[in-house]
């Protein structure tokens, strides 16, 4: 009986252990979907995402190669489950890469108020205007620090200024 219950049990410790050092995120958390976009609006209680995406990356969900032209503003979305009842805020943490000194850097830490009860998952939306070209990313983050989600894009000039931009609509729920 000991070696059937003794792995088992061992499992269960080890979860436990990691959860309080902080080295899993919480359970009752976790990003089903995360995506860079030119726009987002809501309409009749659904959440359109406008971006670029070339007909070659059927793979990018977004903007992960961001065409950047003056005035523009990069918006990220996610959707994140969470529990009935749940109710707590997460942080979108903003990092630019610094060549220079080969690290990433904070630019903004952005609460997001998360509550549960819908079975698709909470939806919400940041947006940034202050922005540079270069390497991106922005990380989900529980309040105490711990990463449930991240989402890598890189930001470059729109040289092109002729080009008519196309830009792809989705609907989410």
């Amino acid at each position: 009986m000991k070696r059937l219950l003794a792995p088992g049990a061992l499992v269960i410790v080890l979860f436990f252990l990691f959860y309080l050092i902080g080295w899993i995120p919480p359970v009752p958390l976790a990003v089903q979907e995360m995506g860079v976009y030119h726009n987002i609006k809501k309409e009749n209680g659904n959440y359109v995402l406008y971006h670029e995406n070339p007909w070659w990356k059927p793979w990018n969900r977004g903007d992960q190669d961001f065409a950047a032209r003056g005035g523009d503003k990069i918006f990220l979305f996610a959707k994140i489950f969470s529990p009935a009842r749940f109710d707590d805020t997460v942080i979108l943490h903003w990092q630019k890469f610094n060549v220079s000194e080969g690290q990433w850097q904070t630019t903004d830490k952005i609460p997001l108020r998360v509550t549960g009860g819908r079975e698709a998952g909470y939806r919400g939306f940041a947006s940034k205007s202050n922005y540079t070209d270069g390497d991106w990313r922005v990380g989900v983050e529980t309040t105490d620090g711990r990463e449930i989600g991240r989402i890598s894009f890189f930001i470059h000039p729109d040289t092109d200024l002729g080009r008519t931009r196309n830009f792809e609509r989705i609907e989410t729920n």
